[in-house]
C-alpha cells in the first residue's frame, strides 16, 4: 500500500480476489482492467486506492461473500468503485446483484443494496448497450485484449452511500455479499 494513502482510503489488500493486470477466470484469459491506472487516483470526484479486484459468486470462485474488511472509521459517506458481470445477473433492470453490510461499533448494521441499472451495469459492454445508471456515475472506461478484438469497452461506476449514523464508528466487519442469479 502506498504510504501516501490517506486514512479515509480503506485498505482492501486482504480482500482482493484478483489482480487488475493478470488474466483470470473472470476475464476469460484477458486482462480485465489492463488500462485502469493503479495506485491512488481520482475517478469522478472521488479518490480511490486502486490495486486489485474483489469479486465472488459461484461462477467465479465459489465464494458468495467477502467479509472482515477493516474500516474502523467514522464517516459521512462511503464510495464504492464497482461493476457487475452481465452473465451472472442476466441484465435485468432493478435486479439485486449484491449488497454491502456496514457494521457499527455498537453492533447496529446497515444494508446497502446493489441494484442492476440503478447502481451498476456489466463491466463489459458494446456501444449498443445501455451505459448510464440512475444513481451511480460511470467514472472510468477502458479497453482490454478481448474488447479490442470484438469491439466494446470495459467500465466502472462509483456508487455513493450517505451514512445515517456519521458519529458512530464503522466496525472492522464490513461485508460485501454477491448474490447468485
Amino acid at each position: 500500500r502506498d504510504p501516501a494513502a490517506k486514512p479515509n482510503l480503506i485498505d482492501l489488500s486482504l480482500a482482493y480476489t484478483a489482480s487488475l493486470k493478470t488474466p483470470d477466470l473472470l476475464s476469460a484469459g484477458n486482462n480485465v482492467f489492463e488500462e485502469l491506472p493503479m495506485g491512488i487516483h481520482t475517478l469522478g470526484q472521488t479518490e480511490f486506492d486502486i490495486r486489485g479486484i474483489i469479486y465472488g459468486g459461484r461462477a467465479y470462485d465459489n465464494r458468495s461473500s467477502v467479509s472482515s474488511i477493516p474500516v474502523n472509521l467514522r464517516c459521512r459517506a462511503m464510495h464504492f468503485l464497482q461493476s457487475a458481470a452481465y452473465a451472472g445477473w442476466g441484465g435485468n433492470e432493478g435486479a439485486r446483484v449484491g449488497r454491502y453490510v456496514v457494521r457499527y461499533a455498537d453492533q447496529q448494521t446497515q444494508e446497502i443494496p446493489i441494484l442492476f441499472g440503478k447502481h451498476v451495469r456489466d463491466w463489459f459492454y458494446y456501444e449498443t448497450q445501455p451505459v448510464e445508471v440512475s444513481e451511480a456515475p460511470m467514472v472510468w472506461v477502458g479497453l482490454n485484449e478481448r474488447v479490442r478484438r470484438g469491439g466494446g469497452f470495459v467500465r466502472l461506476y462509483t456508487m455513493s452511500w450517505t451514512n445515517p449514523f456519521p458519529d458512530l464508528e464503522i466496525n472492522a466487519r464490513a461485508q460485501l455479499s454477491i448474490l447468485e442469479a
